[in-house]
């Protein structure tokens, strides 16, 4: 990555015209396709995803985007307001093309952090040439108008404005803001090392009558396992089906799918042992 704004690569549809300066935050973003790792982050989903924001359907817009491949996509000038993260104005919005679902050593792994390390590098440019502390903003520290570095769920919890929480509850913050910062690497965990009886100690329970984000990662993660049949979102829509927040009778039958097939209790429930299954990362 050159320093100084590159050129527009692929322009989005969707902006708010000028009035971006000055700047007063970089926001991370995850894509968040709902195909699952490591094909969220491949070789391509960078222009797929620039390739989406030209279209007037998308509804979004970013001004940078980066996958794996360490592909830049550059889609708004800095100085023109992208529909990113309510409310958009005196921000910079970056998409690293992953899930909100990834893992902690998900993001870490080498099929990911090439697309964070590109992230880190703009976003450390982006803070140097714009007058912007490069330290992570706290929700208080966004409401009182500090400047920083913040995640999309940072500007959702502060603004109440959109129900995003992305870039995702194990976004690698501190190995991101050493980066950022040009600090030594932290110690690396042992890329062998399963992360995912750690991780469901800090889900919920799920089950019928549940209605919130993380049913989104539950149904995310079961579409990237390849056990939901087509016909439960070929009415409304991959994309739609999920985006659903309600834990509603048709994904209880999907968790007693997933169950059956991994000789657990059929009991539609999501709990400890069938999330340690779900988000299982071999």
């Amino acid at each position: 990555m050159k320093p100084g704004e590159p050129p527009i690569s692929r322009r989005a549809v969707h902006n708010s015209g000028a009035g971006n300066l000055p700047i007063r935050r970089v926001i991370i973003h995850a894509t968040c396709p709902g195909v699952g790792y490591p094909a969220a982050s491949k070789k391509g989903a960078a222009s797929g995803t620039a390739k989406y924001f030209a279209m007037a359907s998308s509804g979004g817009s970013a001004h940078y985007i980066y996958d794996s491949s360490r592909r830049e996509e550059h889609c708004v000038p800095e100085s023109v307001i992208a529909w990113h993260a309510p409310p958009n104005s005196h921000s910079i919005g970056i998409e690293i093309c992953g899930e909100a679902s990834y893992t902690r050593a998900q993001w870490l792994s080498d099929k990911v952090w090439p697309a964070v390390e590109e992230a880190a590098a703009r976003t450390r440019d982006l803070c140097q040439r714009h007058d912007i502390p490069m330290r992570k903003l706290t929700v208080a520290q966004l409401k009182a108008g500090a400047q920083g570095v913040c995640g999309h769920v940072d500007v959702s919890n502060a603004f109440h404005q959109t129900d995003h929480s992305d870039p995702g509850p194990y976004f690698p913050w501190d190995e991101f803001m050493h980066l950022v910062n040009r600090e030594p690497a932290l110690p690396r965990p042992d890329p062998e090392a399963d992360w995912t009886e750690e991780i469901v100690k800090q889900l919920p329970t799920l089950k019928a009558g549940a209605d919130n984000y993380d049913v989104k990662t539950l149904r995310a993660n079961l579409f990237a396992r390849g056990t939901v049949g087509e016909d439960r979102y070929a009415a409304a829509g991959l994309r739609a089906w999920l985006e659903k927040t309600a834990f509603d009778a048709a994904l209880t039958a999907d968790v007693k799918h997933f169950q059956e097939l991994k000789k657990l209790d059929q009991d539609g429930v999501c709990g400890p042992k069938t999330w340690t299954a779900v988000l299982r990362v071999s």
